[in-house]
């Protein structure tokens, strides 16, 4: 019995992680659709068109203006977006690694003291994401090797 339920509290954690990647990804969906609105329609509009209201709006597309830009070919405004997208199956294993290893990573940056510093858009965000399971380590194996070929 407790083989049977561990496993059910597994797959509802796989479960739960799911929802709450698709529940973000979606909100960052909505934003970026909001604002792209926001540039052929007034807030009054949008909110009218949307049945919330125009400080809603106002708020929402406050929120939404921080937001990093998605680049052009690309799926998302970073490589765990991109890798999140493939894991809910919004996009395709050869379309991850296609943008995995087109997308032009910054250089890890170490201080003089030998301490690595965290910045996004390294490639250490798609070890991270091979190492959480949104891809498999033949995707990860495949996107390095494009990487190479197009920056090295």
């Amino acid at each position: 019995m407790t083989a049977v339920l561990e496993v059910d509290v597994e797959t509802r954690i796989e479960q739960a992680r799911r929802v709450r990647t698709r529940e973000r990804l979606d909100h960052l969906d909505y934003l970026r659709l909001l604002l792209a609105l926001a540039e052929h329609m007034t807030q009054r509009e949008l909110a009218g068109q949307l049945g919330i209201s125009q400080p809603t709006v106002a708020n929402t597309l406050k929120t939404a203006r921080s937001l990093a830009d998605v680049p052009e070919g690309f799926s998302g405004a970073d490589p765990t977006e991109i890798a999140e997208r493939h894991w809910l199956g919004l996009l395709s294993r050869a379309d991850t690694i296609d943008q995995l290893g087109r997308w032009n990573y910054r250089p890890y940056v170490v201080t003089e003291s030998g301490d690595w510093l965290d910045d996004e858009c390294t490639w250490e965000e798609v070890e991270g994401a091979q190492q959480i399971g949104l891809i498999d380590m033949d995707m990860y194996a495949a996107a390095q090797e494009l990487n190479e070929r197009l920056y090295s």
